[in-house]
């Protein structure tokens, strides 16, 4: 037997079992303390050689834009200007602003204004609040004075660009409302040629003339009524004086009897001038219109207080026909008596008879051109009055058109609001830099040690149960091959 067949003295496993957890234990320890001086030297290097950072803080104030403009125009119309401004329901110009702001092209030009690149100028932190119109901004620098002139080119850069937008909104809508004023110009003038070229063709000059051929037309049907009135008044003296001739003067007794009283004539008259008044309006209203209806009753009351009058002159009752025999003017009873001037009575009354025939039908040819020619110009009013309603509306749209040109420097900030730097930014002290911070330096080293050390720890711990079970395994085997 050799004597590697024989199994070890339990008193030299326990030796090297013992040697070897001390160089364990010593060679765990030297690994805890290279970590730790590894960790620690890093945070050190950290505070020492990692360049300063500062913070540069200033706000900038959106403000409300709740100004409206009202302009009144011609014609009783009225322009009204109410901006888009700040509405905090609608919409916020707050988000518009803080996209600008942390837009490449802003972050650019700022880092342009201060000769870095758009990676060292970084980007700033932005607040905003719901019950509060400021925007905050921080902004970050290796030095105090680079901290603050960083801040003042983000300043710069965005109220630039703001200006710009404004500025190009400005001039979009200032050429949409030329382009409307163009056109609406353009509606002005061709109304008015409108209205011009049909006033020149048509034969109406204005309102007044409508009213001037009513009255004409009117006077000449009060004219063509009394001669009517008198036309039948000789037609019937001429019977009359024809039956005085034939058979004998008593007609002409009967007739001055009436005409030489004055009640009677005045009766007569006023009967002559209500009938033909009558004759008037009945053909223009209809018979049953109530001015018709009254003025009938009237000449029927004047016609029998004259029959009244006349059974009292005569002394015996007589009706209308015979008082309008007896009527007429022209019998003279001075000469009733003499056929022969009765005859020339007769004559002279026929011949103004036929001219009062001619008169009334020159009349009634009058009156019906007069009456075409007012209708006509009462169907041209129409059109006129429209033309006129158009070249209205044109000019009131013309007119709202250039208050609102007048009026879109009012509304400058309607899009983009007006802002204010509520706080200027702030130029940091030396030693109120954020990084490197040693509370944070200080904090990782004591977490790097903890889990270091913790690590080593559990890792010996864990180590020195793997030898230990092995030790057992070879005690339980003494023997070996």
């Amino acid at each position: 037997m050799t004597e590697s067949s024989f199994p070890t003295p339990p008193s030299r496993q326990t030796a090297s079992y013992g040697r070897g957890m001390r160089v364990s234990k010593l060679g765990y320890l030297g690994l805890g303390l290279l970590a730790n001086t590894l960790i620690w030297g890093l945070a050190l290097a950290y505070l020492k050689l990692a360049p300063t950072t500062y913070t540069s803080e200033w706000g900038l104030n959106v403000l409300d834009t709740a100004a409206s403009a009202d302009v009144t125009l011609p014609e009783g119309g009225r322009a009204a200007l109410n901006p888009a401004g700040y509405n905090p329901v609608r919409r916020d110009p707050r988000t518009d602003y803080v996209y600008l702001a942390q837009s490449p092209d802003i972050l650019r030009e700022a880092a342009a204004e201060v000769d870095l690149t758009v990676q060292e100028f970084g980007n700033p932190e932005i607040t905003t609040e719901e019950d509060s119109s400021i925007i905050g901004f921080v902004v970050k620098g290796e030095t105090p004075e680079m901290a603050q002139k960083q801040a003042t080119a983000l300043y710069v850069a965005l109220a630039r660009r703001i200006d710009q937008l404004r500025q190009a909104e400005l001039l979009r809508r200032e050429l949409e409302t030329k382009a409307a004023l163009e056109s609406a110009r353009g509606q002005v003038e061709d109304a008015q040629n409108a209205l011009a070229s049909y006033q020149a063709n048509s034969g109406l000059s204005s309102e007044a003339q409508i009213s001037d051929l009513a009255v004409g037309v009117e006077q000449l049907r009060r004219q063509y009524a009394l001669a009517v009135a008198e036309e039948k008044g000789l037609g019937s003296q001429v019977q009359q004086l024809a039956q005085d001739i034939n058979e004998s003067s008593a007609g002409a007794a009967d007739a001055y009897r009436l005409q030489v009283d004055p009640v009677y004539k005045s009766q007569f008259e006023e009967y002559g001038i209500a009938a033909a008044e009558y004759a008037d309006i009945s053909s223009q209203l209809g018979a049953q219109h109530p001015q018709v209806v009254a003025k009938r009753a009237e000449v029927e009351g004047l016609a029998s207080a004259l029959e009244g009058r006349g059974s009292f002159l005569l002394g015996r009752e007589v009706d209308q026909s015979v008082l309008t025999q007896l009527g007429p003017i022209g019998v003279d009873p001075r000469v009733a008596a003499s056929r022969g001037e009765l005859f020339q009575v007769a004559v002279n009354s026929r011949a103004n008879q036929s001219g009062l025939q001619s008169q009334t039908q020159e009349l009634s040819n009058q009156i019906g051109g007069l009456e075409g020619r007012l209708r006509q110009l009462t169907q041209e009013q129409f059109t006129v009055d429209r033309l006129e309603r158009n070249l209205q509306v044109a000019e009131a749209i013309f007119a709202a058109a250039v208050a609102k040109l007048n009026l879109s420097d009012a509304d400058i900030y309607s899009v983009y609001p007006p802002t204010q730097l509520a706080a200027e930014p702030t130029l940091p002290d030396e030693d109120k830099y954020i990084s490197p911070s040693p509370v944070v330096a200080i904090g990782g080293a004591l977490a790097g040690s903890f889990l270091a050390t913790t690590g080593l720890l559990l890792l010996w711990a864990n180590r020195r149960n793997s030898v230990a079970e092995e030790q057992l395994v070879a005690a339980d085997f003494p023997f070996r091959a």
